[in-house]
């Protein structure tokens, strides 16, 4: 990315205008703002946006998106087409800008770059009524965007980087998204008993819901709980618990994997009903009384959608129960360690060479991340992200995604082109070309640029792919 220096005059450094800027195809115009604010030198900012691979978004939304729409499908394989930004700093005016590039001057304060609005494949997703919930833009603060056709289509978005203030030259804006929930709210179900069973009472259905679900860092499903009554959990410890008037020793949790299939009211009480359900001692159960949330782990390991089960039973009555879905495909493994510092080591390293095909791995030692190549083939812009999801660190338990170009051009800098052709040859060859970005674009790892894919060339443009792991 490049810094070009204008002479402002005074009319237009009050003044947000157009102007013909040429990048490195020559032919892409930039929208730039002035302001009174600013040094005279301008930085081209560059948005971007891709799928989320991280353990948590942060939402509690009491979202409830279906069984079987395309909202439960991931969109990774997808292209991001476009983006709708609005971007103002201090002494400029708010505006739209429809591209993911637009030019800033430098030094200028509280510059903030929202996304209003994205079009991923032939979905178009905007801020929907009553907006997006986003209340400060800044990292990670998350907001909703709804499917412009369809507004149960959620697409649940996080600001994992923000414009820093003032604004520095080559600063970028970086958003993940995700239309998977982490959890759909549980649901409250006290109508599918048999009528013939006696006695006909029923047991309240508990009232709970899940706040948070993940794979833990050494494997295995944890669901975190919160009561929803007024006063949540009380209690002096995890045995003593209460949840409203009910004692929470009372009651037992199944999980069941949701066949990725429609589901009849019938199937899905079946699978209620057949779930084997267990004591919250016998799955590793912690209490938070600071969050006043339980916590369970289920040990399963496979990231798909689960029906997650609470039975509650009491003397003299047909169990009651509540159920909600757990939408864990698109969904990482929580970090397992911190990073140490640096020191004198080099900035990459050799960390593995992994499984028949000899997946290389380099590791960060400035922030532990890991970078992963499992081949040196060039690919299609839909397959990028399978070339990741191949390759595995340690157990199994966690995989890299595709980088976005500033940690491509991160890396390039800070010589891991070359440092990583030593150790693993075959894997560290043409490190010097051109990889898919996470948002779809095409980065030049020869001179550290990055550009749009070629138009109408979707289809049989290729290029090589990186992988990160984050340690963030």
């Amino acid at each position: 990315m490049k810094n070009q220096v204008y002479v402002i005059g005074l009319i237009a450094s009050l003044a947000t205008i157009y102007t013909a800027c040429q990048d490195d195809s020559g032919s892409m115009r930039r929208k730039k703002f002035f302001g009174a604010n600013g040094s005279g030198e301008m930085t081209t900012v560059d948005v971007e946006a891709a799928p989320s691979g991280e353990d948590a978004l942060g939402l509690t939304d009491d979202v409830q998106l279906g069984l079987t729409n395309d909202a439960q499908l991931a969109l990774a394989g997808q292209a991001v087409k476009s983006m709708k930004v609005k971007v103002s700093c201090d002494n400029v005016a708010e505006e739209i800008v429809e591209d993911n590039q637009f030019d800033l001057p430098v030094g200028a304060t509280n510059c903030k770059a929202k996304l209003v609005a994205i079009k991923i494949g032939d979905k178009n997703y905007v801020e929907p009524v009553g907006g997006s919930g986003f209340t400060h833009y800044l990292a990670k603060d998350t907001g909703k965007l709804a499917n412009e056709a369809d507004a149960k289509d959620i697409l649940f978005v996080k600001v994992k980087q923000q414009l820093p203030s003032p604004l520095k030259a080559n600063s970028g804006v970086q958003y993940v998204y995700s239309n998977l929930t982490q959890f759909d709210s549980v649901e409250i179900a006290d109508g599918r008993i048999d009528e013939t069973i006696k006695p006909k009472e029923v047991s309240a259905s508990p009232k709970v819901k899940v706040s948070r679900a993940f794979f833990g860092p050494y494997g295995g499903l944890n669901v975190v709980i919160q009561c929803t009554d007024a006063a949540g959990y009380v209690g002096t410890d995890k045995n003593s618990l209460k949840c409203g008037d009910v004692d929470v020793s009372k009651m037992k949790y199944a999980i069941a994997k949701q066949p990725e299939k429609a589901l009849t009211n019938a199937e899905i009480e079946k699978l209620i009903q057949e779930s084997q359900f267990q004591d919250k001692k016998d799955l590793h159960d912690s209490y938070s009384p600071t969050e006043k949330t339980l916590k369970l782990n289920f040990g399963e390991k496979a990231k798909q959608t689960y029906v997650f089960v609470v039975r509650l039973t009491e003397a003299g009555k047909s169990p009651g129960y509540s159920y909600g879905f757990l939408k864990m495909n698109a969904v990482a493994t929580a970090a397992v360690t911190t990073c140490p510092a640096q020191g004198d080591q080099a900035n990459f390293v050799q960390h593995s060479l992994q499984g028949s095909n000899k997946s290389a791995f380099w590791k960060d030692t400035s922030n532990c991340w890991i970078w992963a190549r499992s081949d040196t083939k060039k690919v299609k812009k839909a397959e990028r992200f399978k070339q990741c999801a191949a390759v595995t660190v340690g157990a199994n338990l966690e995989h890299p995604t595709v980088p976005y170009a500033a940690e491509l051009k991160d890396a390039r800098d800070r010589k891991l082109m070359e440092i990583a052709k030593g150790p693993a040859p075959k894997l560290g060859e043409d490190l010097d070309k051109t990889f898919w970005t996470a948002s779809g674009r095409v980065f030049n790892a020869a001179d550290g640029s990055v550009r749009e894919a070629e138009k109408g060339a979707e289809k049989t443009e290729v290029h090589g792919v990186l992988c990160v792991l984050r340690r963030d």
